[in-house]
């Protein structure tokens, strides 16, 4: 019987296919679906610097637009050209009771001012310190006030006095005391505002 050889040609018209070496096959290594942890906080730190790089530039923009908009005389009061108007400092010494349309507290001390003018309205402000307690600048301006006036206490623990006026002029007092902030003094800000008359 002779002896089959894998180099031998077939006979013809066999069916059997030429004979094949095989070669074990290493076993497929799984994939892994999804995104590594690594690629996750990478992702991660990428977006929080992208943002903050946003952040930066944005608010150096509009400190720039800010100091260009700003201007100082020769008296040291300072104007600001914004977008929705202009605000003018005033130095406490000129600001009056009249001008404001309430009476001051007795014996605080006026800090700042400033004019706030818009195409819809004017707006002067004044803001006072003074060493006596919340209760007694309240009692003291329910009675200036008047029987209009209406009395909100804010969520921050202020007090605050809506008084209008007559022509759509209206007066605010805000009163508030912080024991961190202006050595625990109570803050009185006194704020009116008129409307723009509208050319006829």
């Amino acid at each position: 019987m002779s002896e089959f050889q894998a180099d031998q040609p077939q006979p013809s018209g066999s069916q059997q296919p030429p004979w094949q070496p095989s070669f074990a096959q290493p076993p497929a290594t799984p994939r892994k679906s999804g995104i590594s942890a690594t690629k996750v906080v990478l992702i991660v730190v990428g977006a929080f610097l992208v943002l903050g790089i946003i952040a930066v530039g944005v608010l150096g923009l509009g400190v720039w637009y800010v100091a260009k908009s700003t201007h100082k005389d020769a008296n040291g009061q300072v104007t600001m050209n914004l977008p929705f108007g202009t605000i003018h400092t005033i130095p406490p010494g000129q600001i009056t009771e009249s001008d404001l349309g309430m009476a001051f507290y007795p014996g605080a001390r006026c800090v700042t001012g400033a004019r706030t003018e818009t195409s819809g309205f004017t707006q002067l402000s004044a803001f006072f310190l003074t060493s006596d307690s919340t209760d007694n600048v309240i009692a003291f301006y329910k009675g200036k006030a008047g029987p209009g006036a209406q009395l909100i206490t804010l969520p921050f623990g202020g007090t605050q006095f809506d008084v209008p006026g007559q022509a759509g002029t209206s007066v605010r007092v805000l009163i508030t005391q912080r024991k961190n902030a202006s050595g625990g003094a109570t803050s009185i800000q006194i704020v009116r505002t008129t409307p723009t008359a509208t050319p006829k």
